[in-house]
């Protein structure tokens, strides 16, 4: 994973681990996280694909983005 910053390791070490305020921090921190790639890779499709000239790399770079973080978008600290 591209985007996994060691967010469930801190979970697990820190005190309040269990507390259900400090759980949903983290998944805010992380879906911000994620938007905030997501973004940096939709908006460099188009001058990387131009760099390399293969025009299809933009549509790929796309469609690996919204894979990417339509899988992991569920995947809540809690639910770990």
């Amino acid at each position: 994973m591209f985007y996994d910053f060691g967010s469930r390791g801190s979970i697990a070490q820190d005190a309040r681990g269990s507390d259900l305020a400090f759980l949903n921090a983290v998944w805010a921190a992380q879906i911000t996280q994620r938007f905030l790639l997501g973004l940096i890779l939709a908006l460099s499709a188009t001058p990387v694909a131009a760099f390399y000239d293969m025009p299809i790399l933009t549509d790929l770079l796309f469609v690996s983005t919204a894979w990417s973080h339509s899988n992991s978008a569920h995947n809540s600290p809690a639910s770990s």
